[in-house]
């Protein structure tokens, strides 16, 4: 990713001394044509290219693959790092599909949200509740054997059959249509081309999860639609 974007940078800074190249070329021209070539680009350069076509072809077309290059990179960089569901999260918020909880007063902590816990998708909050444990038909969705019970066996010691069990917390996958056993726990969502978020599952319809996530200044709570969520792993708690 650091390549890309320095090669988005790269593209920037051509795009910047081809449009320089034109700007000059237009100026010997005439004023009025530099004037329209610096203000008015990409529209005015076109322009100019299109008038001088035989003369300055050279400079509108450096110019012009500079910058579809530039805006080509841009828009891939914006989307893979999670810049529509910003876009995303703002409609909602202006078609009050967001409701806002706590003390929070505008948008912009969601949005301070959401990229914190891009750059930490392992943040918790010690507040969050405890985990879900783990029932039956998790240990089947997820192909693993059930613990055998214990026999009564002369070969087992008091100490082994006395010793307390352990828990560890571990994020497990679940099947979408279960996933309204799991409300109110912490669960992790991965959607299309957004790295997986961490949040708390408060409701489930029959095509919406309602989740929770925390900021510096409240809540927020929204819905994600079922067909647009990857994965989805709750957080449960597992002896071993």
């Amino acid at each position: 990713m650091n390549a890309l974007v320095l090669a988005a940078q790269f593209l920037g800074l051509s795009t910047l001394v081809t449009l320089v190249w034109l700007v000059v070329r237009a100026f010997r021209k005439h004023a009025g044509w530099g004037i329209t070539v610096l203000l008015f680009s990409p529209l005015g350069a076109a322009l100019f290219g299109t008038r001088y076509w035989d003369e300055e072809k050279t400079p509108f077309l450096a110019y012009s693959a500079s910058l579809v290059a530039t805006l080509t990179l841009g828009v891939y960089l914006f989307t893979t790092q999670g810049g529509m569901e910003l876009v995303r999260t703002m409609y909602s918020i202006q078609n009050d599909d967001h409701s806002q909880t706590l003390d929070a007063e505008n948008p912009s902590n969601f949005m301070h949200a959401n990229l914190s816990f891009y750059e930490n998708p392992d943040l918790q909050n010690e507040d969050q509740p405890a985990p879900a444990p783990v029932p039956d038909k998790l240990a089947t969705e997820t192909n693993e054997p059930a613990s055998p019970d214990i026999p009564d066996s002369a070969g087992i010691s008091e100490e082994e059959v006395a010793k307390p069990v352990r828990y560890r917390l571990t994020y497990v996958p679940i099947r979408m249509e279960k996933i309204g056993d799991y409300v109110g726990s912490v669960v992790k969502v991965t959607r299309k081309n957004v790295p997986e978020k961490e949040y708390r599952l408060t409701g489930a319809s029959a095509g919406k999860l309602q989740l929770v996530q925390r900021t510096s200044g409240g809540s927020f709570s929204f819905k994600y639609r079922k067909r647009d969520i990857e994965k989805i792993r709750v957080l449960v708690s597992i002896p071993y």
